[in-house]
């Protein structure tokens, strides 16, 4: 079930969730799987992880602009979404270089496209 934060901001702002003045340093896993309505999110500038499923199933969620501070991404926190993930050169080479998130996730570093890694063998 989503927490606090998701509650409060679902009820307030229907669809947009601005954490950015806040000091969380993780989005949980499940947080806002499946919520649909989500189309706006700000993480906070604290943020450190983003957990398994935190994403999962939000498919009008379009954009997340990843802070400097981040430190890791569960693989799947953003299943079945089709999103642009922005970040600082730093945080690519530092988190997401060697992440496969799928074809429907894309990221940009500095506002151009980063190089996709090699899919996983099966």
């Amino acid at each position: 079930m989503p927490g606090s934060f998701f509650n409060f901001s679902m009820s307030n702002r229907k669809g947009k969730v601005d954490l950015s003045a806040t000091s969380m340093a993780e989005i949980p896993a499940n947080e806002y799987q499946d919520y649909t309505a989500l189309h706006e999110f700000k993480l906070p500038k604290s943020l450190k992880s983003i957990g398994s499923r935190a994403f999962a199933g939000c498919t009008n969620l379009d954009e997340l602009h990843l802070p400097d501070t981040i430190e890791t991404i569960a693989d799947d926190a953003f299943e079945g979404c089709e999103l642009t993930l922005y970040c600082s050169q730093a945080t690519f080479d530092r988190v997401l270089a060697q992440k496969n998130f799928g074809q429907n996730i894309r990221v940009e570093i500095n506002n151009e496209a980063a190089p996709r890694p090699p899919s996983p063998s099966r």
